[in-house]
């Protein structure tokens, strides 16, 4: 495929300059949007041993992402399958494993951040990991790298090739340095990088052919090492891959209209049996052959003891499965667990999962969630349940009960807005607005009208109670003299979710959403229904909400989420309640666990709101101001560009800005607030987040 425009290159060497724009065009398959179906067997052999391990390593043991035994080194051997179909996360599947002890697994796990380091293929069960660098002959690579004014030339394979030098204009984690060797018809043969990983550095030594199918330049060998300082402890990790692809073929633009939909056959694949001792394209050291001799000794089924699990139950997550049952287990040091606005203060939570999955694909789960803001001063519940019925078609019925943000009633709303006109006026505080804490208790059904359109019927009941204590306790003389001991309010609705061409698959007969191009559109009705089980309510809601996000290429991504709502025919004392239009529960955003919703604006402006109109926009690139600090570039994975705007009836207009960035272990916001054009204030949101390859 023939790219249309020419890339732009200025090294101050003609020559040099005409080589890269011709490897850049050779090697177009560098950058993985083009890539419509990718299928290919991997055979890897590794080794994982410590360097030098300090006084907690004993703890640490079961995470550390190397062997953690100071008197031993793990050797594995494994065949994979690869593979991938536009828009689907990259499918590794190991097919057989030989190793000398039962952490063989776990180090596999770990070549896969570098085993097709060209690409940024997602895996499926590991979601949050985006790892791969920016090569030097990528589009994005001829601007980010300074590559040697003079070419030299080596013998390579025992002809003369050229060879480049390169290294990055700036330190990053996506960037590195080396060189590559070019043959006579600027194809890239052999590309040597150096750069990091999360605790540590890379280097790898990448083989590439031409494949006579595809006429495209293929990794096909790869030699890696990993040398992680993980909180004092040291150890090494090498990996060599050979890979064979069977299937690869390009697409002409990001989707066609014609493709299908259902893409189960991606997902669902009997591979059969692989015998190592015949497929194994690389020999063994007879030193390797040894150590792998051991694989049925004891030293591969000996099970850990509680002391040497703590540390990975605490921070981690533990699954256990017993006839058909399965229960998830979030550790209560799990990082995910913790996170930190200017509303909520520091929150932690904890989650529990217990699901069954029936051979019909009928499916029950139960899912609890505790957790309290220490900023609210408030202990916050969430648990469901979902028994899915038809599983072909979505079908199902969920119960849950939470407790919500505080919240006031609609006759003080005329006080809030007046306050909110005016950055100068009295605190809220000050008003002696009286507050109530919500408890929902909600019933849903849910059923698949067509691909993509969800239909949601159910009933919501609120019940609501004065905040007797916490940080927005009412005085206790205000309480007897004003206030009414409860509300209740009644309120069915149907909810109507679109996706347009949304690709699925079919696993043990569920039918499980993958992806779109297209946004998702949200359709929500109710109504406050009057003298039901007490409900003192009356009143219509509708609300409308688009939101998606736009992969630009490997490495930048732009999201967007617009929403209105309105409340209609109110009658009588009433209390705002949006859902596209809230503060959660638990802090819970987009990916990257800080944009996508109003990070600095207080609760008032959601509940003394009859009508708004949200937009919230998200730019993410690795490339925008801190790339060029070299003290802090190296860490930086992410940076990210926030804008939210806020029209609400009877209010000024709220706007925040705000700059984000992160790796895969933590998330930083900082963001300032407007009223009108007056700057409101400035606040920080965090988040940090285990890597899943733990």
């Amino acid at each position: 495929m023939a790219k249309d425009r020419v890339p732009e290159v200025n090294t101050g060497n003609k020559k040099l300059d005409s080589l890269l724009i011709a490897i850049n065009r050779n090697v177009e398959i560098s950058n993985d949007s083009i890539i419509d179906r990718l299928s290919a067997q991997v055979y890897i052999k590794g080794s994982s041993q410590n360097i030098h391990l300090g006084k907690s390593s004993k703890s640490l043991t079961s995470i550390l992402p190397f062997e953690g035994h100071h008197d031993r080194t793990t050797v594995f051997e494994s065949v994979c399958q690869l593979d991938y179909q536009d828009p689907c996360q990259l499918q590794f599947t190991p097919l057989a494993l030989r190793s000398n002890n039962r952490s063989g697994r776990k180090y596999l796990r770990e070549s896969f951040q570098v085993l097709l380091p060209m690409y940024s293929f997602k895996r499926m069960k590991d979601k949050g990991s985006n790892k791969s660098y920016v090569v030097p002959f990528s589009d994005e690579g001829l601007n980010k790298y300074t590559f040697t004014p003079t070419i030299d030339t080596i013998y390579y394979q025992g002809k003369p090739h050229a060879l480049v030098n390169f290294q990055p204009k700036h330190e990053h984690h996506t960037l590195g340095k080396g060189y590559f060797v070019v043959d006579s018809l600027n194809i890239v043969k052999a590309l040597m990088f150096s750069g990091r990983v999360d605790f540590g550095k890379v280097a790898y030594f990448l083989t590439l052919e031409k494949d006579e199918k595809s006429q495209q330049v293929l990794p096909v060998h790869n030699h890696a090492s990993i040398s992680y300082n993980y909180a004092g402890q040291k150890g090494v990790n090498e990996f060599e891959c050979h890979i064979t692809f069977d299937q690869l073929t390009t697409k002409s633009r990001k989707h066609n209209l014609r493709d299908k939909l259902d893409l189960t056959d991606i997902y669902d694949k009997d591979y059969g049996t692989i015998d190592i001792e015949k497929y194994r394209p690389i020999p063994l050291t007879a030193e390797e052959d040894s150590m792998l001799q051991a694989s049925n000794t004891k030293s591969l089924v000996k099970q850990r003891n509680s002391i040497q699990r703590l540390p990975e139950m605490l921070v981690g997550s533990s699954n256990i499965n017993a006839f058909g049952n399965n229960l998830k287990i979030y550790g209560p040091l799990d990082p995910a667990s913790f996170s930190y606005d200017k509303i909520n203060g520091f929150t932690i939570r904890q989650k529990l999962r217990f699901s069954r999955v029936f051979d019909s694909g009928k499916s029950f789960m139960l899912k609890p969630d505790f957790g309290y803001s220490f900023g609210m001063k408030e202990f916050r519940y969430k648990t469901s349940f979902e028994w899915i019925y038809n599983p072909r078609k979505r079908g199902g019925f969920s119960i849950s009960a939470s407790n919500r943000s505080s919240e006031f009633s609609s006759k003080f709303r005329d006080e809030v807005n007046e306050v909110l006109k005016d950055t100068s006026a009295l605190t809220f505080k000050d008003l002696g607005i009286d507050y109530y804490r919500r408890h929902e208790a909600k019933v849903e059904h849910s059923y698949e009208l067509l691909n993509g359109l969800m239909m949601y019927t159910g009933v919501s009941y609120n019940y609501r109670d004065p905040v007797k204590h916490g940080s927005r306790a009412m005085s206790q003389d205000r309480i007897d003299a004003l206030v009414k001991d409860h509300y209740a309010d009644f309120s069915p609705y149907l909810r109507l979710t679109w996706t347009p061409r949304q690709y699925y698959h079919y696993e043990k007969n569920q039918k499980l959403y993958i992806a779109s191009y297209c946004p998702t559109f949200s359709l929500e009705l109710a109504r406050g229904l009057k003298h039901v089980f007490g409900s003192t309510s009356d009143y219509g809601r509708i609300e409308f909400d688009v939101q998606q996000t736009i992969k630009l290429d490997n490495m930048r991504s732009f999201s967007y989420h617009v929403g209105t709502g309105s409340f209609l025919n109110q009658k009588g004392e009433y209390f705002i309640n949006y859902s596209f239009f809230s503060r959660s529960m638990f802090p819970s955003t987009w990916d990257d666990h800080i944009g996508g919703v109003f990070t600095l604006m207080d609760d008032y402006w959601y509940n003394s709101t009859p009508r708004y109109f949200q937009t919230h926009l998200m730019y993410e690139s690795p490339f925008l101001i801190l790339h060029q600090a070299k003290p802090i570039s190296k860490y930086v994975i992410k940076e990210r560009v926030y804008l939210s705007h806020l029209w609400a009836e009877d209010k000024n207009a709220y706007s925040e800005f705000g700059y984000g960035m992160g790796n895969n272990y933590f998330n930083i916001g900082v963001f300032t607030s407007f009223i009108g054009l007056k700057i409101n204030e400035v606040g920080v949101k965090a988040s940090i987040e285990i890597d899943s390859h733990w």
